[in-house]
């Protein structure tokens, strides 16, 4: 889904019956309250940014809010690697850089609008 196209509320209405049990949010801002129109009663919720605005909503659903820091492990990221190499997972890649191009690669993320992951290339640096 390209979240800058199309309205992430109305794809899940009509995907998905109009609900989820669960949303993982990796926008920010307001996503994580907007959200809560589309979680069903008694859902999860999980942001790994810091949520943005008023959780009313969330509260009267009666919906579990968690907030997720990112730790970098290498477990999780071998077992990620697994599926991949089955063709169980198939990561969506914007652009590969290298290593030297580190500044251009934030750059490239804090600007938004990528259609994937930027991947730093340190092997072929």
């Amino acid at each position: 889904m390209d979240y800058e196209a199309e309205n992430f509320i109305n794809v899940i209405e009509s995907e998905f019956d109009g609900s989820v049990d669960l949303v993982f949010d990796t926008v920010g801002g307001e996503t994580l309250v907007e959200s809560t129109e589309i979680t069903k009663p008694h859902g999860q919720m999980v942001t790994i940014l810091e949520p943005e605005g008023a959780w009313g909503t969330a509260y009267q659903k009666n919906l579990g809010v968690q907030m997720l820091f990112l730790e970098r492990a290498r477990r999780p990221l071998d077992a990620l690697r697994r599926l991949v190499d089955r063709g169980q997972l198939d990561p969506v890649i914007d652009s590969v850089l290298s290593l030297e191009e580190v500044a251009e690669a934030h750059d490239m993320v804090e600007g938004g609008g990528l259609t994937g992951k930027v991947v730093l290339d340190v092997v072929g640096s």
